[in-house]
């Protein structure tokens, strides 16, 4: 099972794109807090339109939280702020 993790997102419609994204495709979305918006912003659901609903979200407390969590299974990371590519 594919899921797609966003670190810390700050940006509400670009975290409900991602949701959108995952719910048209059936994958699961893991949101590593903290975010840098209230879970109920308005912007959220606005860019999310009606597809929040049927979006799979899991909200990890932290870093350490997702890695217990998904301890044992591969990851494949990508970031524009990584020091090396």
């Amino acid at each position: 099972m594919i899921e797609i993790a966003r670190l810390q997102p700050d940006i509400p419609p670009n975290a409900a794109a991602v949701m959108r994204m995952a719910a048209c495709f059936g994958l699961t979305v893991r949101i590593i807090e903290p975010a840098g918006f209230t879970w109920s912003d308005s912007s959220l659901k606005r860019a999310g339109m009606d597809y929040l609903d049927h979006a799979l979200v899991i909200r990890d407390p932290s870093w350490a939280a997702f890695r217990e969590a998904t301890r044992g299974r591969r990851l494949i990371l990508a970031s524009t702020k990584a020091a090396t590519s």
